[in-house]
């Protein structure tokens, strides 16, 4: 398995629309992370509330946390961050689909389930650099803004950083299965964008219990979850929520991959 990771990682670095995509994400975030300290100093003294309930909305959206950690955490990973990394995966399952490439690799490699499991392996490091870069992007503006701003408390790091690895294990063990399952590539983009935005249908599922169970299964909540974790027990928290689905769908597709005919 180690050299089929290796190949991969080896494909990852060479490949020019990763490094673009990667790119066009730390723009995005720069801008997005960028201190806009006018909306810091804005205060609204008028005498319509609603306005100044907006106004305390924007102005707590571009105020950082009290301590590095705290801002790396709540912001390194986010929905647009997610989207970036899982647009990759998607680009990795088409090109699997259209070259072969699954069905060459187990020609030659005869274990079915290494295979699968390098591939998934190789996807999950891809999203290491998105980290990295968005992470070293707050850094950089959390201090720009406040250079004696307090590091905080190192020890959240590690539950974090486990959290992060259960959280991104979901996302591509999820869009990689749907996809060996059902040799489409659109499965998985459905099933992720359907994911990304039943959040925004919440209000209207009111007084629906199904509807409402439904709307509650969303990336934002899990997000939600794992910007919030600063103890073992918040990652165990996670862990409970996310890897018996991961489980499953993976016991199920290696079992489904061993068995059925290789086109």
């Amino acid at each position: 398995m180690y050299t089929l990771i290796k190949t991969h990682v080896y494909k990852l670095v060479h490949d020019k629309l990763f490094w673009i995509l990667l790119g066009v994400c730390f723009l995005f975030q720069l801008w997005a992370f960028s201190p806009r300290p006018s909306y810091g100093t804005f205060v609204y003294t008028g005498p319509n509330p609603a306005f100044t309930e907006y106004v305390n909305k924007v102005g707590a959206s571009v105020v950082t946390e009290p301590t590095l950690l705290e801002n790396v955490i709540r912001r390194a990973i986010t929905l647009v961050i997610t989207a970036f990394f899982m647009s990759y995966s998607f680009v990795y399952c088409n090109r699997e689909k259209k070259s072969h490439v699954f069905e060459n690799i187990c020609a030659i490699h005869s274990n079915r389930t290494e295979v699968f499991f390098s591939n998934i392996l190789a996807q999950m490091a891809m999203v290491i650099p998105f980290f990295l870069l968005n992470s070293l992007n707050l850094v950089i503006w959390s201090l720009y803004t406040d250079p004696h701003m307090a590091i905080g408390d190192a020890r959240i790091l590690l539950p974090y950083l486990v959290g992060l690895v259960i959280y991104v294990s979901f996302l591509i063990s999820l869009s990689y299965s749907l996809y060996m399952l059902t040799h489409r590539v659109l499965v998985p983009v459905v099933v992720f964008l359907s994911f990304s935005i039943n959040s925004l249908f919440k209000s209207d599922a009111k007084g629906v219990p199904v509807l409402q169970q439904i709307t509650q299964c969303n990336i934002s909540r899990i997000l939600s979850k794992l910007n919030s974790i600063r103890s073992w027990g918040d990652c165990l928290n996670l862990a409970l929520y996310l890897l018996p689905v991961t489980i499953i769908v993976v016991v199920l597709t290696t079992t489904v991959v061993r068995h059925r005919d290789l086109d």
